[in-house]
Order: structure tokens, then sequence, then C-alpha cells
């Protein structure tokens, strides 16, 4: 398997039980990142922090509620897939029996998608704020990580080794923020930037690290200021396509 669904356990089999604890043990045969995730299937999961890894079989849907507060946001739903063909479906309020009966839609996904429902969208529909349900339907069985936003920030958190692509429009910045926690002597730490239209700059600076990521904003954050700033300044790097910066585990 690559970067997918690893067991099931399913009742008729002697693996299976209620009311029990399932305990799940990984052990690496190499260093390296990874992440594990555990569901019930035919659940509606609450995805309200923001993002989940999951696994859709064939045409099967899997079904996730988020919560809109404020009717002046877009809500963003991005998904990162792995393996197969999934979709997305959105609805406001309940949850539709019939995909054909979705308010919303993202067909023919690729390797990465988003979809944007904005808060003229859900105003000209009524549907301002409150519970959407969002369904991934796969042609196929697949493998995702599905994130939704509706706060209209532009500050991220990067996962290594897994990209992250969007839209943007002219004169428009987004930061992703990166943390490194392995801090070996002679690491390397790059940054790739594909742009599949377009023309658009990657810069990368260094910040101080903090237990409270929120409390570095200002440092980490890059702004329209700091694309005047010369490139001679050893803490800033500007580039297209990729940098490579050297570690320093006492500075950095």
């Amino acid at each position: 398997w690559d970067n997918g669904y690893v067991s099931r356990f399913e009742p008729g089999c002697d693996c299976f039980c209620t009311n029990c604890n399932y305990t799940t043990m990984i052990h690496a045969v190499s260093a390296g990142y990874y992440t594990v995730t555990g569901k019930t299937s035919k659940v509606v999961e609450d995805i309200s922090k923001g993002e989940i890894y999951d696994v859709v079989f064939r045409w099967r849907n899997n079904c996730y509620s988020y919560y809109v507060s404020d009717p002046k946001m877009d809500v963003r739903i991005k998904m990162r897939v792995y393996s197969g063909d999934p979709d997305i479906y959105v609805h406001p309020k309940v949850l539709p029996q019939m995909l054909t009966d979705f308010k919303y839609n993202s067909l023919e996904s690729l390797e990465s998608e988003e979809l944007v429902i904005t808060a003229k969208m859900r105003e000209d529909d009524e549907n301002v704020a409150g519970t959407y349900f969002i369904c991934v339907h796969g042609k196929h069985s697949s493998s995702f990580k599905l994130e939704v936003r509706s706060d209209n920030k532009n500050n991220f958190m990067l996962e290594s080794g897994v990209g992250e692509s969007g839209y943007l429009n002219k004169g428009e910045i987004i930061n992703y923020w990166y943390r490194d926690d392995i801090l070996k002597e002679k690491t390397n730490i790059t940054f790739q930037l594909h742009a599949m239209s377009g023309s658009m700059t990657l810069r990368s600076k260094f910040c101080s690290a903090t237990s409270d990521l929120e409390k570095s904003k200002d440092e980490c954050t890059h702004s329209q200021k700091d694309l005047t700033k010369p490139i001679a300044n050893e803490k800033y790097f500007n580039t297209i396509g990729q940098k490579l910066i050297s570690h320093d585990p006492e500075t950095c």
C-alpha cells in the first residue's frame, strides 16, 4: 500500500468488537513522516477542526458536517487526492439522499482540487450560515485529505512532503508556515514552487520558533513590504522554482 488504506474490521470477523479499543502499532523500517487515522463507517463526522484523512470505497459516500458561523466568509473545500478519483458534494442544512440533490459539487477531480462556495453564492441561495454537509463520492476506491476553511485567512501550515495548491489573483500574497522538528546539523530545507499557470514568486525567510505559532505571526508572515527588501539580506530569499536553505538548529 502507498498513502492509503491499511486495515478494515467488519461485523462477522473475529477481529470485530463493540465498546472496545482497537490498537494500531506503527513500526518504522526507516525514519520518515506519517499520518494515521481511524473512523467508524456510515457516520457523519464533524470536520469543524478543518481537515481529515480518509478512504472512500467504490460507489460509496463519506459524509462530514461543517458549521459556517460567519455569513461574510467564503467556504473553501480543498482535496488532496492520494489514490482514486473522488468528487465533492456539498449541501446546506440537511443531508440529501441522492447526489443529484446536492446544491454544490466539484466533478472530474484531478490530483488536487478546491471547491469555493463564496459568501455571495450562499447569499443568493439564502444559505449564508449554519451546518453544511460535505460528501466525498468514490468512483473508485480512493484515499484523500480533505480541508475545509471559512475564515478567509491566508496563512497555512505546510506538512513535510505534502504539496499544497491554490489560486492567486494578481498582486495577492499567500503565506505557508513550515516547522522543522528534526533539527539535524546537516539538514537542508527545500521549498519548491511549480506554477501551473501565471507568473509568481516564491520567497522564504526564517523566523523564531515558539510553542505558539500565533505569537510569531508578525515575524513569520510575509507582506507587501517584504517584496521590497533587498535580496542581499541573508534572512530573505527570492526565487522562482527551488531554493535550498542551509539549516542551523541554533538559529532556526
